[in-house]
């Protein structure tokens, strides 16, 4: 197995020439073991007493809740650590913790068998330990291993040889066993009196700054800082909510961090997939997932239709949770698009909503031409209509001048081309449909991101045209516009529609009918795009979009757009879901409290938006490249997501964008067209990010400041011994 970065360099730093060489330096190499080589599939390490009391609860050793029995075993070691210091031990916590709930002597034993036991279910070896304890041995000829626990150095030794860490030779020291502690340097001291070298030359492996590093410090030992296992950013904000999640964000945590253990990245870029795609992209989807399969479950649906796109990954998702829930439903992947759907039963009378997403969607910058041949009319009717138009090619050509195409698109409404161009199109879908089981009657559900639901009307009208069973829609979110399937649909994550009273449709000018308003401007409808764009970002598939069906002796094919699978590929998109993969393998689910019935909203939106609007400059910088699709058809085009802000002209484009929009960022994005604000902020040169957000780039530049100061601090010790100082 590959090596974590981190790992890679611990373990090949100084190494010999040969191991004998390397034995002969005289170091002593010892290792922490939790967090360091061993770590929990849940986060923080107190979530462990979450289960614990959950398993206790049913067993009928404890009457209170799991968030209380945590709290009671919390402060029940914090009382023994104060009575017995270094000394402490799982038998003085569960000596307090008996006093606090009233427990039995046969009870009290029973809740250790128990904690140890939930203990051993969660740990897992870091991935790249053993290798790095391998490099350690040849180096220093054995390996001592050194930790400050209240678990029996029998059950911690069992879990080292579970899982392929000792040896024979091996030795453990543990804290409550000697009565001192690594954190005080005072455990290191034992360690060289009893091993019979001096204390300088231990060189000491493990992941906490202040114990394995400071702490071996303070006593002449040297100690390598090994990271990779703690939880990072996104795993800390998913911790925090573990008390209103009933722990299912500690499982989620934990999740993430052996997600992103286990899927070993190259470089600094796949470093910044890998981590967003562990700690934020998969606990969004898999809890958009889980909750598409309840609702099947509830509604009694027999049949799941993810759609195309925004589906492939879900559905690459749904079929891994699924069994593990123990839901039994067909899970099928359907090609659509807007293009190719739309056009079938739209019209600018019949169906403003779908038309209005058709052609006034992703109308700027496209030509008269080209919103024509989006009405799916045959080519031989395109080119009749232009040339009956009485205008020259450069008002077709033209992009801003719309008076023509209304003109025309008025005219094939009411003289019915536009019906008959629909019918013919409709054929073809209804036979795609048909070979997919769609029609057949079965309850089914279609599963699309959202947001307003086109696709699902084409769908409905189709569907009641033949008399068959409505498609359930179930969406990640549903926007404030107005549909006549609205009580087919539902939404996860956010439905902005009102119960009561139908609302306007934005797309829809006051005042009566229009073909394609004269002037959509680049904000406007779009000025939601940011919470959106994520989403979609996150549910990219790996192939091109619809752009027709080509019927073949073998059925329907879908026909794509091409480019897409190898801009993907190149920018990540294989180790991104590779990395959801492992997180879906990972969740840590008791059988008596499954991932369904608890709400985990406020936790997803705050690493949501700790990453959108609080990028690091590697995310910002690997992310922004993310292949970014504008266009519809064969006008779409692969753009990157963000850029860069330029100083020059950047204010007179934003002051320009502001009567607009209300939100200064929101006139930066209009004004440079990017979909990323916080990105192209990281990536724009140090003065334009002062100008734009000066607060944010002040506290980026004390972070820096803080770091810089702590890699002094880490060293100061050896420096102080360097220039004769002492310890």
């Amino acid at each position: 197995m590959d090596l974590t970065p981190e790992l890679a360099e611990a373990a090949t730093e100084r190494r010999g020439p040969a191991a004998g060489a390397a034995a002969r330096t005289g170091e002593l190499m010892t290792f922490d073991v939790f967090e360091t080589v061993l770590v929990r599939a849940v986060s923080p390490p107190e979530a462990v007493f979450e289960v614990v009391g959950r398993r206790a609860a049913a067993e009928g050793l404890v009457s209170c809740s799991p968030q209380a029995f945590t709290k009671a075993r919390v402060w029940a070691e914090t009382r023994a650590l104060r009575w017995h210091r270094g000394g402490s031990n799982l038998a003085h916590i569960h000596a307090e913790l008996a006093g606090s709930l009233l427990l039995d002597p046969a009870s009290r034993a029973r809740l250790a068998e128990l904690e140890m036991a939930v203990e051993a279910e969660l740990l897992q070896p870091v991935p790249g330990a053993v290798p790095l304890v391998e490099a350690a041995r040849r180096r220093g000829g054995r390996v001592v291993w050194i930790s400050d626990m209240y678990l029996p150095a029998a059950f911690i030794e069992e879990q080292l040889v579970r899982h392929g860490f000792w040896q024979p030779g091996d030795v453990l020291y543990v804290s409550h066993t000697h009565g001192m502690t690594k954190r005080s340097g005072s455990l290191f001291k034992i360690v060289a009196d009893t091993e019979g070298v001096p204390v300088r030359s231990i060189r000491h492996h493990g992941n906490d700054r202040r114990s394995d590093v400071r702490g071996a410090a303070l006593v002449g030992a040297t100690g390598v800082l090994i990271p990779v296992a703690n939880p990072n950013r996104y795993e800390r904000a998913l911790e925090r909510h573990r008390d209103s999640t009933d722990g299912l964000t500690a499982a989620m945590a934990g999740a993430a961090r052996l997600a992103r253990l286990h899927v070993q990245p190259g470089d600094a870029h796949e470093q910044a997939l890998v981590d967003v795609a562990a700690g934020v992209m998969s606990p969004l989807l898999v809890s958009f997932v889980t909750w598409i399969l309840r609702r099947a479950q509830a509604l009694r649906l027999r049949k799941v239709y993810f759609v195309a796109r925004d589906g492939q990954v879900l559905l690459r998702i749904a079929e891994r949770v699924a069994p593990r829930l123990g839901i039994d439903v067909e899970l099928h992947y359907l090609y659509a698009s807007r293009l190719v759907w739309n056009r079938v039963v739209s019209s600018p009378s019949r169906n403003p909503q779908v038309w209005h997403s058709l052609i006034g969607l992703s109308s700027d910058g496209v030509s008269n031409r080209d919103i024509l041949e989006r009405c799916g009319l045959a080519p031989d009717v395109v080119e009749r209509l232009v040339s009956e138009s009485g205008v020259g090619p450069a008002v077709w050509a033209s992009t801003q001048d719309r008076d023509v195409l209304n003109r025309t698109l008025e005219q094939i409404d009411t003289d019915g081309t536009l019906a008959a161009a629909a019918e013919r199109n409709k054929q073809v879908v209804l036979q795609y449909l048909d070979e997919q089981g769609v029609m057949d009657g079965t309850p089914h559900a279609f599963v699309d991101v959202g947001w307003r639901g086109t696709q699902h009307d084409v769908l409905l009208e189709l569907q009641q045209e033949r008399g068959t069973e409505l498609a359930r829609g179930l969406f990640f979110g549903l926007d404030d516009s107005v549909s006549p399937w609205g009580e087919h649909r539902e939404a996860y994550f956010f439905d902005s529609r009102d119960a009561d009273t139908p609302l306007a449709d934005p797309l829809v000018p006051v005042g009566g009918p229009a073909y394609l308003p004269s002037s959509l401007g680049p904000q406007g409808q779009f000025l939601g795009i940011a919470q959106f764009a994520l989403v979609e970002i996150f549910c990219s598939g790996d192939h091109g979009t619809l752009t027709d069906y080509e019927v073949t002796s073998d059925g329907v094919r879908p026909v794509l757009t091409e480019g897409r699978a190898e801009a993907v590929e190149a920018w990540g998109l294989p180790l991104v879901w590779r990395t959801v993969d492992a997180y879906v393998d990972h969740l840590a689910v008791d059988a008596d409290n499954p991932y369904l019935h608890v709400d985990v909203h406020t936790a997803l939106t705050s690493v949501m938006g700790l990453f959108w609007e609080w990028p690091t400059d590697q995310e910002a910088r690997s992310w922004a490249t993310f292949p970014w699709e504008v266009g519809q058809g064969r006008l779409q085009r692969i753009v990157d997501l963000a850029g860069p802000f330029r100083l020059r002209g950047l204010a007179a484009e934003v002051v320009r964008a502001a009567p607009s929009v209300r939100r200064s960022k929101h006139a930066v994005r209009v004004a440079r067209r990017t979909e990323w604000v916080a990105a192209s902020m990281s990536l724009s040169p140090f003065p334009a990010r002062a100008l734009l957000r000066p607060r944010a780039t002040v506290r980026h530049l004390l972070g820096r400041v803080v770091h810089r100061v702590r890699a002094v601090l880490d060293r100061l010790p050896q420096v102080r011994r360097a220039l004769g100082g002492g310890s």
